[in-house]
């Protein structure tokens, strides 16, 4: 057996990846605030459901020029703009309770708390409607 020769481009560590510079100015607290707590606490099913509500978004705006000929798709990017829009309140109070969980501050934290607290709250008086428009959107076009 041959020994194992090592790797030419050695993998970083995860702290030295994670670490943030030491900021001088505000906007360089931001900015490290926001790449090295906020983006890795956000989900990949957010980046999806966003994707989704974006993609649908633009597919509406633009309906006759990209489909003249698809009567049905405009029906269509209306249920996924409805289903992505009721995942992202969910996703976004995630990403905030994960971010409160980060924060170091006792007043920061409570105010990422109550950003996921009240989007939850927001997710679930958004979750009865949305989702009977979603049921009706649903059987008009399997039903019609």
């Amino acid at each position: 057996m041959l020994p194992a020769e090592t790797h030419p481009h050695p993998v970083p560590s995860i702290e030295a990846a994670v670490a943030p510079p030491p900021a001088s100015s505000w906007l360089e607290q931001l900015l490290s605030f926001l790449c090295y707590t906020v983006l890795p606490a956000v989900p990949r099913s957010l980046w999806l459901a966003g994707s989704g509500a974006v993609f649908s978004l633009c597919n509406l705006a633009a309906l006759q020029e990209v489909w003249p000929n698809t009567p049905k798709a405009g029906e269509v990017f209306i249920v996924l703009f409805a289903v992505s829009g009721m995942v992202l309140p969910w996703l976004v109070g995630r990403t905030a309770r994960r971010v409160a969980a980060q924060v170091q501050g006792r007043w920061w934290r409570l105010l990422w708390q109550l950003a996921y607290l009240g989007c939850y709250a927001g997710a679930v008086l958004l979750l009865l409607p949305e989702s009977i428009a979603v049921f009706v959107f649903l059987t008009e076009f399997v039903f019609k």
